[in-house]
């Protein structure tokens, strides 16, 4: 925008000159000394006048037109529920004369406009408190009636199947009552009456009330579940428990299924080259002893890849399985291709939620990719179990209960090695530099610094970085995916133990006499522990293994690596062996907790209690999977040796270069 001439504009609110350059009200001398006649304004806006010439006050909001329906309904609370609308039946039943059976507290009320301009519209009628109470008439019929601003009646009806139709929509209920207008209740013989239809959303201040009021009043029968809500909270119709909704919450589950339901998180993960190419080479390779004439299931389908594959490679029949709304978009791409069509079987449903009459016949292979960051984070390896237990083919008669699957990965291993990286260590401290300040904006913010601190070192670290950095060799842990039970999963304990082999020497050792035969070897400072995982797919039949490994060094994926980072780092010396235990415990937000504790046993070179000084060689540390610091990189990661490959993956040639 250009300035003009330097000219003073007139604001357009305040009708004040303002200065181009600074945009600062101009109060002009000829504005100041002369009275306008104004117009008669309410109160309110009488305040807002002398505000006007202040640039830096905010304005308020122009006033809204009152809500006649709220301002009725709270003049009506106001009078008693006897001056309220015929169709509560003037509210004559008081809780203290009414045989009340339940009394359910609710956040929101919500009528739905069946008729008129306004039809659709939803108004909010939610004046506190309000719950939902059902009492016994005169006949011993149960009634129910929702009640606002404490005691006034918005609908009343009779509660059974002809009068009620409830649908259930994730964590709120939608109620179509048939109201009785025109109705007196005063002698033998009452006026007809008229039935109409209306319609409230109702949410629940607690949501297991939701569950005791369809249990306990209207009866599971009364409740039509929603199928447009299967995503967010789908309905049980599987086996009568549930493991998922018994370990997970649905707030949890709600955001995890809208976040995979987007096609740029789809994208993130068909582009990972090395996770893609991977599972299609290793389903080509065994396409004609695992695929050929099989049915296979794909648990948690996401957009099909793996579907897509498993028919390539000859399957007969693919469930693809997959809970979130991707699977609309999974199921246009198999409507598009030809030689897709007849093959696989779109499932929109959690696979604990499928009925066991949706899958025709017993399952021969299952694939998946349910790994997440340090192998278990999002917890989905216990779903792509539970599937292998419910539909996976049986054994002959002589070993009903024992499984004849493929499982596709087979085996997932993950691994652990103390680190050294003093810039990260660094990194981290510092953002809680913020919380130093004694004056922000005249407020001393240092009482957060360490509550600031402690936060900062529970985020897990994701990024790739350089193996040189590892202190030690790994400590592996391995899971069979064919036998390990999804319970098994729930709380994880992974013991190590690392001889440190090497590390910079510390600036408290460059006086250090060389030539002193026993003078102490250079420290070590451990500053964490680093993770990487791979899975395994084949080498359980003769055939040759192949892997998807996440490991640094290597070409990195989505997955990049994990790192804990110790508040105060681990000193050590060369030779010396670190034990510890990690412990990973699963929780409702389909994430893992990570605590830990690392100790040094003196027994390497120089490990006399002399050079320990006030050294720390104890640690313990808490790490949230699901909070953590994305710290990537994009630049080359140098590859492993022959010789590591050889140690970790069997020989040279198991891991392909990519």
């Amino acid at each position: 925008m250009s300035s003009g001439s330097g000219r003073p504009r007139t604001d357009e609110r305040s009708g004040a000159e303002v200065d181009a350059a600074s945009a600062t009200p101009i109060v002009a001398a000829r504005v100041m000394g002369r009275k306008r006649k104004e117009p008669a304004r309410e109160t309110r806006w009488k305040e807002t006048d002398a505000r006007l010439w202040d640039c830096h006050a905010p304005l308020p909001p122009p006033p809204r037109a009152p809500d006649v329906h709220l301002e009725r309904l709270a003049s009506a609370a106001r009078a008693g529920p006897t001056n309220h609308r015929a169709d509560a039946n003037n509210a004559d039943d008081d809780d203290d004369a009414a045989d009340v059976v339940r009394s359910f507290p609710l956040r929101i009320v919500k009528e739905i406009r069946a008729r008129g301009r306004d039809a659709g519209d939803a108004i909010d009628i939610s004046l506190a408190p309000a719950k939902l109470r059902v009492t016994r008439d005169g006949s011993a019929r149960l009634v129910g009636r929702v009640v606002v601003a404490a005691t006034t009646t918005v609908i009343r009806w009779r509660v059974d199947r002809e009068t009620t139709t409830a649908t259930r929509i994730g964590d709120a209920l939608l109620l179509m009552t048939a109201t009785e207008e025109g109705a007196t209740e005063e002698g033998a013989t009452a006026t007809a009456k008229a039935k109409t239809r209306r319609a409230f959303a109702l949410g629940f201040a607690d949501a297991r009330d939701l569950e005791r009021f369809v249990r306990d009043v209207l009866g599971d029968d009364d409740v039509v579940a929603d199928a447009n809500a299967a995503a967010a909270a789908p309905a049980v119709k599987g086996p009568p428990t549930n493991a998922f909704d018994s370990k997970i919450s649905p707030v949890s589950a709600a955001e995890y299924f809208r976040y995979y339901a987007q096609i740029p998180q789809q994208q993130n993960m068909l582009e990972d080259a090395v996770r893609t190419g991977t599972y299609f080479t290793a389903v080509v390779e065994r396409a004609r002893s695992h695929f050929a004439g099989k049915i296979v299931m794909d648990v948690g389908a996401g957009s099909g890849a793996l579907s897509f594959f498993a028919a390539a490679a000859g399957a007969r029949r693919v469930y693809a399985i997959e809970a979130s709304d991707m699977a609309k978009h999974c199921a246009k791409i198999v409507e598009n291709n030809a030689h897709l069509r007849d093959v696989i079987v779109v499932i929109q449903s959690r696979v604990e939620d499928v009925a066991d009459g949706e899958i025709a016949e017993p399952v021969d292979c299952f694939v998946s990719e349910p790994m997440g960051t340090a192998l278990f984070n999002e917890r989905m390896i216990e779903s792509y179990l539970i599937a292998r237990d419910r539909f996976g083919r049986r054994n002959p008669k002589n070993h009903p209960k024992t499984l004849n699957v493929t499982m596709f990965p087979n085996e997932g291993r993950l691994h652990v090695a103390p680190f050294r990286d003093d810039a990260l260590h660094a990194e981290v401290a510092n953002k809680a530099r913020f919380w130093t300040h004694a004056d922000f904006y005249g407020v001393d913010v240092t009482p957060l610094m360490d509550d600031a601190i402690r936060a900062y070192y529970r985020q897990c670290v994701v990024d790739a970085f350089d193996p040189g950095i590892l202190l030690a060799d790994a400590t592996s842990f391995a899971w069979d995916f064919t036998t390990i039970a999804p319970e098994s999963l729930e709380v994880i304990r992974l013991p190590t133990r690392f001889e440190i082999i090497g590390g910079a020497r510390d600036d408290d050792d460059d006086d250090a006499d060389a030539d002193d035969a026993n003078a102490a070897s250079p420290h070590v400072v451990v500053h964490g522990i680093a993770c990487w995982f791979d899975v395994r797919f084949g080498g359980d039949r003769g055939d040759r293994a192949r892997y998807l490994s996440t490991a640094p060094g290597l070409p990195t994926t989505h997955w990049f690596q994990m790192r804990f980072v110790f508040e105060e780092p681990l000193v050590a010396r060369e030779g010396d062996v670190v034990v510890g235990e990690l412990v990973m415990r699963g929780g409702d937000n389909q994430s893992y907790v990570v605590t830990g504790e690392m100790r040094v046993e003196t027994t390497g070179r120089g490990s006399g209690a002399s050079h320990r000084n006030a050294q720390t060689t104890r640690v313990t540390g808490e790490w949230d999977l699901k909070d953590p610091y994305y710290r990537q990189c994009v630049h080359p990661q140098p590859g492993y040796t022959s010789k590591q490959n050889e140690k970790w993956y069997g020989s040279s040639s198991a891991v392909d270069a990519n």
